[in-house]
């Protein structure tokens, strides 16, 4: 016999969650307890639940298993709000498991009670409350499904105080092996319009590929190379796909839009026939949705259909996973007398050629010493730094603030190396989902880079980071102030500034009262040797970047 927590618990173990994080409250100590008495998972405390959400991100995003974190009913709930409309809006598979009033109290306005399903509904998925002891298991299991099945996203399961310990002669059912499930939720693309995106692809004079997280989903990072080479076309990423295929390949683009780049903006522009895969195109990727010429013959792949054709006219929707796509077309291809592999390297590819041409000098000239000089600090060559020193493989948590635009060009070339709370552009965001990451990849770097006000969030978590040994990397760009909305004040409302500038603490000087290393770099070539004692010091550690307030 066990209780329904007990079984609760025993479905996240049994699936291969490790860590729950989350912050004690009497209505899931029973789940504490539990997870305490449970081989192969642990609690992992917080300073605040939308920090634990942001940690159950970034180990989402890193991993493609679910992250699970865990709510107080009432005000913790309130407070993972933040957490997870950033990972409904970029289809995280999280797992918020909340505690709720005992049963016969909900809805009487007791102490602490919201409607906590109805709080929570337009920022999930799917979620239930588990009733009786006996349904504990089937819903934890149907929240797994739910999590990972179709279109990703966060779910809610709610539990309430008193039925979480009563027992139930119901086992926790066979183990939910989460990659089995990923297979078997795949959506095979019809064949016929796989053929007929082929012919499109095949007649076009500059085609371009738009990759999306779509294929960090289906992990498809290794078919969109394959495909991409075997025709060849360029690929361009939106800011959630990116590192879906290397930054240095000669056929990638680079991110297109808003945080992206003028040289990929404009390949898309120019394209006369456009695969969108496993993109929303939004209004990030296409600024707006300027960039896509309304001639462009639009072929879009995705697992969502209610995705398919909701912002352009498109001449080929299809509904498909983009691994199963991308195998379908390759293979399509293969038949296809024009489709060969190109003799020589890609580079010598005369289109290919001229592409990398034009993406290397554009990329010299945004990091020459001399560019950006109207700015002060010059914080391209800060990044520059940063870049230099970082390894192939780190994974970057890129958060809030104005610097954002320069450490966007950090290239990634690793799959899942690149996280960005990207739909909600949610701020107290990239620190804990750094830490997330880390968990998941300890032997690799990670490093989060944002500013100030976005650190002040969340700062209180240094100690966790102390506490369980997370060794992150924080470089905080330090501009005294809210650096964004400073200079719309001072371009559109004349120049009166107001709320956006403050007097930050010393944040390298916390992060070493907290056990932390905490090191400031003064100069430019302080970043470097400052950023890699952080690395090699195999503990939590924040490097203090003062950048001078800098025009839009």
């Amino acid at each position: 016999m066990k209780t329904a927590a007990e079984l609760v618990v025993q479905v996240l173990a049994d699936a291969g969650v490790r860590q729950v994080f989350g912050i004690s409250g009497d209505s899931v100590l029973a789940l504490i307890d539990a997870m305490d008495r449970t081989p192969g998972i642990r609690y992992m405390p917080v300073c605040h639940e939308q920090v634990g959400t942001a940690m159950a991100d970034g180990y989402a995003r890193v991993t493609g298993r679910p992250g699970v974190v865990l709510a107080h009913m009432g005000p913790g709930v309130c407070n993972v709000v933040i957490g997870l409309a950033s990972a409904y809006r970029d289809s995280s598979p999280v797992i918020a498991l909340t505690g709720v009033r005992e049963k016969d109290r909900i809805g009487r306005d007791s102490w602490h009670e919201i409607d906590q399903l109805a709080l929570l509904q337009p920022i999930t998925k799917w979620r239930a409350r588990i009733s009786t002891a006996d349904s504990a298991p089937r819903l934890m299991r149907l929240a797994l499904t739910q999590a990972l099945s179709g279109r990703m996203g966060p779910v809610h399961v709610e539990l309430p105080k008193d039925i979480a310990r009563v027992e139930s002669d119901v086992g926790p059912g066979e183990p939910i092996d989460c990659a089995a499930l990923l297979e078997a939720s795949r959506v095979a693309p019809n064949p016929g319009l796989v053929a007929q995106a082929c012919d499109l692809l095949l007649a076009a004079e500059r085609p371009v590929i738009m990759a999306g997280g779509g294929i960090l989903h289906s992990g498809a990072s290794a078919s969109l190379a394959a495909f991409a080479e075997l025709l060849p076309i360029p690929v361009a990423t939106t800011n959630k796909g990116r590192s879906s295929i290397p930054e240095d390949h000669p056929l990638c683009l680079g991110p297109s839009g808003r945080y992206g780049t003028p040289f990929a903006d404009k390949q898309i522009k120019q394209a006369d026939v456009l695969l969108g895969l496993g993109c929303r195109f939004s209004d990030l990727s296409t600024r707006d949705w300027t960039l896509i010429a309304p001639e462009t013959k639009i072929i879009h792949v995705d697992i969502d259909p209610k995705e398919l054709g909701r912002q352009y006219d498109e001449e080929l929707s299809i509904l498909g996973d983009a691994e199963m796509f991308l195998q379908a077309a390759l293979k399509e291809l293969k038949k296809r007398d024009r489709a060969k592999p190109l003799p020589g390297s890609l580079e010598n590819h005369p289109r290919v050629g001229a592409l990398i041409r034009e993406r290397e000098a554009e990329r010299e000239a945004f990091f020459a010493p001399t560019a950006h000089a109207s700015i002060p600090g010059q914080p391209h060559l800060l990044i520059k730094e940063i870049m230099d020193t970082l390894a192939r493989d780190a994974i970057i948590a890129l958060g809030s603030g104005l610097y954002s635009r320069f450490a966007g060009r950090i290239r990634v070339t690793a799959p899942r190396s690149y996280l960005k709370s990207v739909g909600l552009g949610a701020m107290g965001w990239a620190f804990p989902a750094a830490m997330g990451a880390k968990l998941a990849e300890p032997s690799r770097q990670v490093v989060s880079l944002l500013g100030d006000g976005d650190f002040m969030m969340v700062m209180q978590d240094l100690e966790t980071a102390v506490r369980e040994n997370i060794a992150v990397a924080v470089v905080v760009f330090n501009d005294y102030g809210h650096g964004s909305i400073r200079e719309i004040q001072r371009r559109e409302y004349g120049g009166r500034i107001v709320g956006s500038d403050y007097k930050p603490p010393p944040f390298h000087e916390i992060a070493r009262v907290m056990g932390a290393e905490g090191l400031r770099a003064n100069k430019l070539a302080e970043v470097k040797p400052a950023l890699s004692r952080l690395l090699n010091s195999g503990k939590p550690g924040l490097l203090e970047i003062a950048i001078a307030p800098q025009p839009l």
